[in-house]
């Protein structure tokens, strides 16, 4: 099922060579911190991809348009930040997502937090398992709503409302995208 993979994605572990879904994660890396994916881009990837909006928008600062707030996307960005590579491939380690106020110069820890339906993020697991359980929640209409435009997109040459990646919040959703993600 389409949220087994998205829970295996999210949650990915070991090498590449026998767990292939450890290149969603892989592809993150970056110069800045050897053998740590980026955080912040793991999150714009999980909010784009899994949940149809746009969160990484309010990286830098609250988004312009939406609700999302900057504090929101480092919340996102904090499940991911104790992923490391070592000799036996991805897992899970120590470490926080801190941020620097670039006004001030003061650190601050992150702590993993999600930016709506709170309630629904489990208090068990690990943090990106945690995470994986609230994205492919049955009652977090955004991961079927997602699901759904990228699958009329494929099937019918574009989404139901375009951009695929960023299906508004303050808008009336068509109706075949309200049906058809009620049913998935």
């Amino acid at each position: 099922p389409y949220h087994v993979l998205v829970q295996n994605l999210i949650t990915a572990k070991g090498l590449w060579t026998n767990k292939p879904e450890t290149n969603f994660i892989t592809v993150t890396f970056d110069n800045v911190k050897p053998n740590r994916p980026n955080p912040e881009r793991l999150a714009g990837r999980v909010s784009r991809g899994f949940l149809g909006i746009r969160l990484d928008c309010a990286q830098c600062h609250d988004h312009p348009f939406e609700r999302w707030s900057q504090r929101d996307f480092q919340g996102l960005a904090a499940f991911f930040a104790q992923i490391e590579q070592g000799f036996s491939g991805i897992q899970d380690g120590q470490g926080e997502l801190e941020h620097e106020d670039r006004k001030s110069g003061k650190k601050e820890v992150i702590e993993p937090s999600v930016p709506f339906l709170t309630e629904q993020l489990p208090e068990h697991g690990t943090r990106r398992e945690r995470l994986a359980a609230w994205v492919t929640s049955p009652k977090n209409p955004y991961f079927a709503r997602a699901a759904v435009n990228r699958v009329w997109a494929l099937m019918f040459g574009r989404p139901l409302v375009e951009p695929v990646d960023n299906i508004p919040t303050d808008k009336p959703l068509p109706p075949a995208l309200t049906l058809l993600a009620d049913d998935f």
